[in-house]
């Protein structure tokens, strides 16, 4: 292990009630436990909304599932939210099971990384890790903190980007690091 260590005070800070960290495993949970799309799309950027929505549209126009829609109002109604539109429950399940697709059997296996990682003065990056990757010397997982060192183990971890607001509010702005922050468009770049 290495000589660098953090108090249980640190790692509580960074992932423990009303943590950045936690606010992403709960984010996740929403998406892979409750299916609960709505929500984890109200508390994501507006960038994130719409480049997620545009992707599933230019998708739907292909299969015929968005014909007679136009794709900019299309998009902007599943951005928004709006659970009352035609086409919110196909989005919203095709999307669910996307993510679940990608994110296969991790079950109740995720934790955060207990390290603080700030980008900038508004973005912070938080790795959520299947703990089962993380060398058993490396880790303390339980209540979703996974202390991970430098090793030269691989480590199985999805990276997110938080953006933070005063009063402590968070908002996830990319679930696929910050070198592939999402931007709208046709196509937009997830």
């Amino acid at each position: 292990m290495s000589d660098d260590q953090q108090t249980p005070e640190e790692a509580e800070a960074q992932a423990g009630d009303g943590s950045v960290g936690q606010f992403v495993m709960l984010w996740v949970s929403a998406i892979l436990d409750s299916g609960a799309w709505a929500l984890a799309m109200a508390t994501s950027t507006p960038e994130l909304r719409l480049a997620r929505a545009q992707a599933w549209v230019m998708n739907a126009q292909r299969t015929g599932q968005a014909d007679g829609f136009d794709r900019d109002a299309l998009a902007a109604s599943l951005a928004a939210v709006d659970e009352s539109h035609a086409l919110w429950s196909d989005y919203a399940a095709a999307e669910v099971q996307g993510f679940r697709e990608v994110w296969g059997d991790v079950g109740n296996h995720l934790a955060v990384g207990s390290r603080p990682r700030p980008l900038d003065p508004d973005h912070e990056l938080v790795l959520v890790v299947d703990y089962r990757t993380v060398p058993n010397d490396e880790q303390a997982h339980g209540d979703h903190v996974a202390k991970v060192v430098d090793s030269p183990t691989e480590i199985a971890a999805f990276p997110f980007v938080v953006r933070h607001y005063e009063g402590g509010r968070f908002l996830i702005a990319s679930h696929n690091g910050p070198d592939n922050m999402p931007a709208p468009g046709w196509p937009p770049q997830l």
